[in-house]
């Protein structure tokens, strides 16, 4: 097969680029347990990264490091911001392809490849000013004291494209967290104490707002700390849908209730007059 493969590869490109539309999956398979198969289709196989549909030669060639995702849904939070930073990322969510990234440096030597996580991407955004972050510290007090309970922390940064509001960030290390919390409440006294025992205070999901933003911008001069309150609600449900992850029934009671809020915000008399609801 990989004889076959290689002559398509220099006598017919064209009919080796429709075989691999169609059977890449086998060919991903193949390539993952014979490193001579993966080096004759670097140029050729095609994967999801923040360029687009690409080989792994050509976006090694344009990125310094290879980042790369465990899942579909850590890619799909991070790639329109990674993209406008520059970061280079690879959707390893997909059969065989995170372990095809991590194969790249025995097959193209000197490549960097290292798993892409919240740290690398909140790295790469911009800081507010100082005196920026102290006036939005009223604000970002009962944003995080809204969203404490579904273990979710805020921070404000700037970022492109300017079009996002908000970013939902969690790595595994939080997703774990986030499970044992759940498997704890929902388990008998003695297994909750032994989950118990296994939590730390670990990493937890991240809501980054984007001061660069005009809406969170006007969010976060909201004085009535109900109605701010709400709108975070509102800008953490718009993120949990952008990365595509699946709702836990805590998330889909606060869109719900963060939709209706609105609504009856939006519908009050004197909706956003404080002094008039006195």
């Amino acid at each position: 097969i990989r004889e076959w493969l290689a002559t398509l590869a220099a006598g017919e490109p064209e009919r080796l680029s429709r075989f691999l539309a169609i059977h890449h999956l086998g060919v991903k398979s193949l390539a993952r347990h014979d490193p001579e198969m993966l080096r004759l289709m670097l140029p050729w196989l095609p994967f999801e990264t923040t360029d687009g549909q690409v080989s792994l030669e050509e976006f090694a060639r344009a990125h310094p490091v290879v980042h790369v995702t465990r899942t579909v849904e850590e890619y799909r939070q991070v790639a329109p911001i990674a993209a406008a930073q520059g970061i280079g990322v690879v959707n390893g969510g997909y059969a065989y392809d995170a372990d095809l990234v991590h194969l790249l440096p025995r097959a193209r030597p000197g490549t960097v490849v290292a798993d892409l996580d919240t740290d690398t991407v909140t790295a790469h955004l911009d800081p507010v000013e100082a005196s920026e972050e102290l006036a939005l510290a009223p604000f970002l007090t009962t944003a995080r004291a809204r969203l404490e309970p579904l273990g979710c922390d805020v921070a404000v940064r700037a970022f492109h494209p300017v079009t996002v509001p908000a970013l939902y960030l969690e790595d595994r290390e939080a997703r774990h967290e986030r499970s044992l919390a759940e498997e704890q409440e929902q388990a008998d006294e003695l297994w909750a104490g032994i989950l118990g025992s296994l939590r730390s205070t670990g990493p937890r999901a991240q809501l980054v707002l984007n001061h660069l933003n005009p809406l969170v911008r006007k969010v976060a001069g909201i004085t009535d700390q109900a109605l701010a309150g709400t709108a975070v609600e509102a800008l953490y449900g718009q993120a949990l849908l952008m990365s595509q992850r699946p709702l836990r029934p805590a998330d889909s009671a606060l869109l719900n209730r963060a939709f209706l809020g609105l609504l009856e915000w939006a519908t009050h008399p004197a909706a956003g007059s404080t002094e008039d609801k006195r």
